[in-house]
């Protein structure tokens, strides 16, 4: 049970999330942190999103302000309603699969780890507990490479972008129960579950260390 867009809350079950955020561009809705540092070649990104601007482009998470592909890092459902991870330049993974429906909530997983020695497992995605295996796009990250995640004094933000000159780029939609763990690439299972009743994949509790956030 995921919440609506009134924020309506399910069942009082372990994990069932109570409420969810909208972020409206005609509000300037976003939010943004200044890091202080962390892991720039490991970390992982999870949250459940609800479209309702459909056909334009949702930038659910971005990092860095520079202008290159290790300067500035984004999670994005494009205008063509693809979900992709890039850089400044680069399309590193962009799906295959549109993300088009306004009534679902989608279970999106995204973990980045330049430390892999295989190119293919350096960027992984799992959508609603499946991992992704088609492409429209699938570019190698630089191995062992720093990106734009966790540079100290640079800003994330979620719900748009402020970076090479593009300043205050908004989006339209909801999110909820968002986790960001860092010097970790971990899979779906540890944020969800397929209930056992209704065969649905669900939000499970993750206990985060003093380095991530949520």
């Amino acid at each position: 049970i995921r919440a609506g867009a009134s924020g309506a809350g399910g069942a009082a079950e372990t994990g069932v999330v109570a409420n969810s955020l909208r972020f409206n561009e005609g509000d300037a809705a976003h939010l943004t942190k200044t890091m202080d540092g962390g892991n720039r070649k490991t970390w992982t990104w999870s949250a459940w999103v609800k479209r309702w601007d459909i056909g334009n482009r949702s930038t659910l998470f971005s990092a860095g302000d520079g202008t290159s592909d290790t300067g500035w890092t984004a999670i994005e459902i494009e205008s063509d309603n693809m979900l992709k991870v890039t850089g400044w330049n680069t399309a590193w993974k962009q799906t295959s699969r549109l993300f088009r429906d306004p009534s679902a909530w989608y279970h999106i997983v995204v973990a980045f780890d330049t430390t892999q020695s295989t190119a293919t497992d350096r960027c992984k995605i799992w959508i609603n507990g499946v991992q992704e295996s088609a492409w429209n796009a699938d570019n190698a990250l630089g191995s062992d490479t720093a990106y734009a995640v966790n540079e100290d004094s640079k800003p994330l933000r979620v719900g748009g972008i402020d970076a090479g000159g593009v300043a205050n780029t908004l989006s339209n939609f909801y999110l909820a129960e968002v986790h960001m763990v860092d010097g970790t690439a971990l899979d779906a299972s540890s944020f969800g579950e397929t209930d056992e009743t209704t065969g649905q994949w669900v939000p499970i509790e993750y206990t985060h260390s003093t380095s991530d956030w949520h």
